[in-house]
């Protein structure tokens, strides 16, 4: 509601969050990372419209990825929310990569994913980790398997979950997962 009753206030109290988290990249970027990610969970149509994202939370993280590319480092996002907003996280921050779990807002399946955007970002896996909790290691052999086909075509794609993975899961399934990419996900 404070986006409709006092804009003003909250654009403020995100600028000053802006700046501490342009001090926080900078300490990450001293340590040698090679690539900082921002959770952008409010890109989407679950959450607030296109416009809006972009109004409040855009503009800003705009900010902090032109200094994370400023400072020759790579930038992703992670955003799990559902019917994200691709292209307006793209034209905002001009990511190397995007973590996801659902499809974007305009595409229909992940072939779509792959073909609209594939040859702009790396696309990092949306294996669904509350799946995982409940999946036997032939379900994620078979999960992966899918995913690889369709998206390693021409590079630009990280198999993984897509969001974190379950805390109190064993490693099998995380072990499943690394196994599957040495093996199927090798280029002819």
């Amino acid at each position: 509601m404070d986006f409709y009753d006092d804009p003003e206030k909250v654009k403020h109290a995100v600028n000053v969050i802006t700046n501490m988290m342009i001090e926080y990249v900078d300490a990450l970027i001293e340590t040698g990372v090679h690539a900082n990610m921002i959770d952008t969970l409010f890109a989407s149509k679950s959450v607030m419209s296109k416009k809006m994202w972009i109004e409040f939370e855009g503009a800003y993280v705009n900010k902090i990825a032109k200094h994370v590319h400023q400072n020759n480092c790579m930038l992703m996002v992670h955003n799990c929310g559902d019917v994200i907003y691709f292209d307006a996280q793209i034209e905002m921050m001009h990511p190397e990569a995007i973590s996801y779990l659902h499809i974007p807002d305009d595409c229909k399946n992940h072939q779509e994913v792959k073909e609209k955007y594939g040859d702009i970002i790396t696309l990092i896996g949306h294996i669904p980790p509350t799946w995982l909790t409940n999946a036997s290691k032939e379900d994620v052999i078979n999960e992966c398997k899918k995913q690889i086909d369709e998206l390693k075509e021409n590079g630009g794609f990280i198999l993984a979950t897509g969001c974190e993975y379950p805390a109190n899961l064993s490693l099998e399934h995380a072990q499943t997962i690394v196994d599957c990419a040495i093996k199927y996900g090798q280029y002819d």
